[in-house]
């Protein structure tokens, strides 16, 4: 889905306009096209990279479910708690808790929320950002918001709706009507 994107304060006053500034695709579609263009020989998904190991001019990777393979290369396409910078990077940084947390997940605003309009919402130490990921209807919200350092050990974890909600209550309207449709939410510590 091709997308413009409007940032708005609290309130829900337009504070800037971009034109056709991306693409937002659900994960498993994405996961279908990468798939679709390399062998299916090669392809293993619900696998969970556990280790990297160099060997000669290749690498063994090993993961959660006991399966072992090995490759000429790795690309490490795996997040902030990566299993594969290790391998690659002999002195990352630690990670530091920045007191705040993510509410990730998908609600289907068929309907309910333009095809290619991506909302920013920024102010009081909270952003929440909504975007389409599928045509017809499904969206992605991130929702960033102040915490204290009990989440600062949470990686991923199931978040609270109404909690959610509560973060941007005094918001503009728009976003009450798009969080009243979540039903489950994940919380991710950052």
């Amino acid at each position: 889905v091709h997308t413009d994107s409007w940032l708005r304060n609290p309130q829900g006053s337009l504070l800037e306009h971009q034109s056709d500034t991306g693409l937002g695709i659900h994960r498993a579609d994405l996961l279908s096209v990468l798939a679709g263009e390399v062998p299916s020989s090669i392809v293993a998904l619900s696998h969970r990279l556990s280790a990297v190991v160099h060997e000669g001019d290749g690498v063994r990777l090993s993961f959660d479910n006991g399966a072992v393979t090995e490759a000429d290369m790795v690309v490490g396409a795996d997040g902030i708690r990566s299993t594969v910078l290790p391998s690659v990077v002999d002195d990352a940084a630690p990670l530091k808790f920045s007191h705040t947390v993510a509410y990730r997940g998908v609600v289907d605003a068929a309907g309910g929320w333009p095809a290619s309009s991506v909302q920013m919402w920024s102010g009081e130490r909270r952003v929440l950002r909504v975007y389409p990921i599928r045509p017809g209807g499904l969206v992605n919200y991130v929702a960033i918001v102040p915490a204290g350092v009990e989440a600062a050990d949470v990686w991923r974890a199931a978040g609270d709706p109404e909690a959610l909600r509560a973060e941007f209550a005094a918001w503009d309207p728009v976003i009450a009507g798009l969080l009243k449709t979540v039903r489950k939410t994940e919380l991710y510590g950052l």
